[in-house]
C-alpha cells in the first residue's frame, strides 16, 4: 500500500499552521501566480463540483469519494 497523501491548500500563512504536522516529513509546493483570494488561483473542489452538478443524486456519495480518493495519483 503507497504512502498516505494529505494536501493543504491556501495562503502561505495558511499553511505554515501546520509546522508541526510536517516537521520531517517530504513536501511538494506549488506557487500559483496572482493574488491569494483570485477564485482563478486555486484548485477545483468537491464542493465546486457538486455546485456545477447541481447537487448529489444517490445514498452512495461517501463510497464514491472514498474511490476517487484512492485512485487519485499525486499530480
Amino acid at each position: 500500500m503507497g504512502a498516505r497523501v494529505k494536501e493543504f491548500e491556501g495562503t502561505w500563512e495558511e499553511i505554515q499552521t501546520h509546522n508541526s504536522e510536517l516537521i520531517g516529513k517530504r513536501v511538494r509546493l506549488t506557487v500559483f501566480d496572482g493574488h491569494a483570494d483570485d477564485p482563478s488561483d486555486r484548485r477545483s473542489t468537491a464542493q465546486d463540483l457538486l455546485n456545477h452538478a447541481e447537487g448529489w443524486a444517490g445514498d452512495d456519495f461517501e463510497e464514491c469519494l472514498k474511490a476517487v480518493c484512492e485512485s487519485r495519483s499525486g499530480f
